[in-house]
Formats: structure tokens, sequence, C-alpha cells
């Protein structure tokens, strides 16, 4: 009997501990500086998967496969160091906001919306950080 009660708070304590890391892990960003400094190609596909499903969700039609936004964050990053203390959602969506011309409508009601309903806290739902005017395709930096 003891050895099952045992195996019982053993188990208990050990799904505490899981729920616990997980809780923690949905509680922080990955921020730009994350991206450039710790993250592999597939830990970046993960950062920016979410985020893909929710804007799509949204009503944003990607050009790109999502690798291959993997590699215009890594190029966005470097030429705009600036922005590496973001979220990598919030670059994400700067990033194809500012090639995707076709998507800028999307983003910008999405952002009304989740202002509207204050999801979160200000810094939660996706901020625009960028608003281009009138730029070369090939450019990578974000004013």
């Amino acid at each position: 009997m003891k050895k099952k009660w045992l195996a019982v708070l053993s188990l208990v304590f050990m799904m505490s501990v899981n729920a616990s890391a997980v809780y923690a892990a949905a509680e922080t960003f990955t921020t730009g500086k994350d991206w450039t400094e710790h993250m592999n190609e597939k830990q970046k596909f993960i950062a920016i998967f979410a985020p893909l499903i929710l804007y799509h969700r949204y009503g944003v039609n990607f050009r790109e496969k999502p690798e291959q936004y993997v590699e215009k964050i890594d190029k966005v990053l470097m030429d705009n160091p600036y922005i590496q203390n973001e979220d990598i959602a919030n670059i994400f969506a700067s990033t194809v906001y500012a090639y995707e011309p076709e998507n800028r409508s999307a983003f910008d009601a999405i952002e009304r919306e989740f202002r509207s309903r204050k999801l979160g806290s200000p810094d939660y739902y996706p901020r625009l950080m960028i608003r281009p005017a009138a730029r070369k395709e090939f450019d990578t930096r974000i004013e």
C-alpha cells in the first residue's frame, strides 16, 4: 500500500513540476536577441509557426512558406539590430507587413481588433513596429 501511495505522490509531483514549466514557458516571449543568439533553425520555425497560424486565421495570406520567413527575419534582424528586444511575433508581423503590401489591411484589422478587445497586457497583442512608405521590394531594413 505504501508503494502505491508513493508512486501516486511521485506522479502528482512530477505532473506539477511539468505544469509549472509549461506555464513558465507560456509566460515568456522569444525576442529578436534570443532568435539571433540562441536559436537553431527548428526553434526559429517553431517560434513563428503559432503566430503564422493566428495571423492566417485573421485573414493574412502569406506568399511564402514558413521556412522562408525564417531567412527573412534573420536578414531583417541583421539589418535592424535596434529591434532585437521586440517579441519575435511582432518582428514577424512587421516583416510580412513590410514585404507583402497586400496583407497590410489584414494586419491593420488585427491590430484594431486586439486593441478594441484589450486582450492581455498592452504588450501582448501584435504591435506593428513599422509603417513603411513606398520602398523597394528587396530592401530589408525596417524604418
